[in-house]
């Protein structure tokens, strides 16, 4: 499995950091080019994790030619058999985002769905593959979220305070019924959730999609 991981804090101008350091919650007028560079940024990652797929795939085809010419498998196979071990090879692109609003979850939705891989031929010669965009809002009590935030201005040099929570919390906007029913997931944290139960949690949501 290829994954590439973004981090939007680093799509932020120096500006905003500043304002944010301050205790100041940004502006959509502020927050507009961050969300269409964090889209720019998540369409080149897909699109490199999808190369890197398709090269592995290319590295298969050895094996796949060897079959053929020892009479394991038919020529007429071999294309099928490629194009099942790229289906099988998984690839994806994370951003770790606070795309609070809907309207911010339409702008990344935008700038995904207007995107064609650079890395993939459509085997039709159509143009090429699509990004299928999921969200993945993690949820908690303002408590557990307000230690966490502090545990990273602890062990981290995080610009964004603790103090700013509050205005994150009143900034967003839950998921709709159209959303949860399309393309977003909420899993539920504690204290001690850790990195590995989120992401295979997060996975289980993503599969039953990738292959519809």
């Amino acid at each position: 499995m290829c994954v590439i991981d973004i981090a939007a804090d680093d799509y932020h101008t120096e500006a905003s950091r500043a304002k944010m350091a301050s205790g100041v919650a940004l502006t959509e007028e502020d927050r507009a080019p961050w969300l269409d560079a964090c889209g720019k940024a998540l369409c080149a990652a897909a699109d490199t994790a999808a190369g890197t797929a398709l090269k592995t795939t290319s590295a298969s085809t050895e094996n796949i030619e060897d079959s053929v010419a020892k009479g394991g498998c038919a020529p007429e196979c071999q294309s099928h058999r490629q194009s099942e071990y790229f289906e099988s090879t998984r690839f994806c692109a994370v951003l770790a985002c606070s795309a609070l609003r809907k309207a911010h979850r339409d702008r990344l939705r935008e700038a995904t769905r207007s995107y064609n891989f650079d890395s993939l031929n459509a085997s039709d010669g159509s143009g090429g593959s699509r990004i299928a965009l999921q969200f993945v809002l993690l949820t908690a009590p303002e408590k557990v979220l307000l230690e966490r935030a502090r545990a990273r201005a602890r062990n981290t040099s995080h610009f964004m305070p603790p103090s700013m929570l509050q205005s994150q919390l009143a900034t967003l906007e839950q998921p709709t019924s159209d959303e949860l029913h399309a393309d977003v997931a909420i899993i539920e944290l504690s204290t001690h959730t850790t990195v590995k139960e989120i992401v295979l949690r997060a996975l289980e949501f993503a599969q039953p999609r990738r292959n519809s």
